[in-house]
């Protein structure tokens, strides 16, 4: 566990210099903080608690190093923190562009008995098409997760009201085996509506709501019928 929590402090210290060094060499860079009503994790519903996820990455040529954390409002303590590196590829046809990066995270768990995990994953997507498409799979690994594997598929619709306002729906699939439980199948179907504000081209705030359905039974400990909301405040830092 030390040698793990090492490993993370390094990688922190390592993006943190990335970050200054993306930025000054004009690359893309960009900070969010996004407000949830409910500590949610791939439908699982680990807290009824109102969350703030502090989210940072860095993208230089195909490569992505990101920094997610998750904080409890209520009880002013650091739940959990991410890192994740990403290799972006696609490819174009036509007017459609094809998505597949490959990525691998880490996952740290302080103030928590839970010990920390590591996983490997690609995601990506179809978009450029009437409804945008997107896919991630992954498997865990690590004594508390379960060691098992997740995946997600998902449609989406961005629609422009005007120049700064736009509204968004989504629809997933969330199918879970031993992943961070003890049940294996599809767990739940949800549904999303959002709506973004963009005054410039560098900053937006996004607000939304989730409804979700429970679709196997096995689930119900974990995995209930229920809403949430979010809103994300994003500003990108690139010159």
């Amino acid at each position: 566990m030390k040698t793990l929590r090492k490993i993370a402090l390094i990688a922190t210290m390592l993006y943190a210099i990335g970050f200054g060094k993306a930025y000054a060499q004009e690359t893309s860079a960009n900070l969010s903080n996004t407000f949830i009503s409910k500590n949610m994790f791939y439908g699982m519903n680990f807290e009824s608690k109102p969350m703030s996820q502090l989210y940072a990455e860095v993208n230089k040529s195909d490569i992505t190093g990101s920094i997610w954390t998750n904080y409890d409002i209520n009880n002013t303590r650091l739940v959990e923190t991410d890192f994740k590196i990403k290799k972006n590829q696609s490819t174009e046809v036509g007017d459609a562009t094809f998505t597949f990066n490959p990525a691998v995270a880490y996952y740290a768990f302080p103030n928590s008995t839970m010990g920390d995990a590591i996983e490997v994953m690609v995601e990506g997507g179809i978009t450029g098409t009437a409804v945008d498409l997107s896919y991630k799979a992954g498997k865990v690994f690590g004594k508390d997760s379960g060691e098992g594997a997740m995946g997600i598929v998902g449609a989406s619709k961005d629609v422009k009201l005007t120049e700064n306002i736009s509204v968004s729906g989504r629809i997933e699939a969330i199918y879970l085996d031993n992943y961070f439980c003890n049940q294996k199948g599809i767990s739940s179907i949800a549904g999303t509506v959002g709506m973004t504000w963009t005054p410039t081209p560098k900053f937006n705030i996004n607000a939304s709501v989730t409804t979700q359905k429970r679709t196997n039974e096995s689930f119900k400990d974990i995995v209930y019928n229920e809403s949430w909301g979010t809103m994300t405040v994003n500003y990108n830092l690139a010159p």
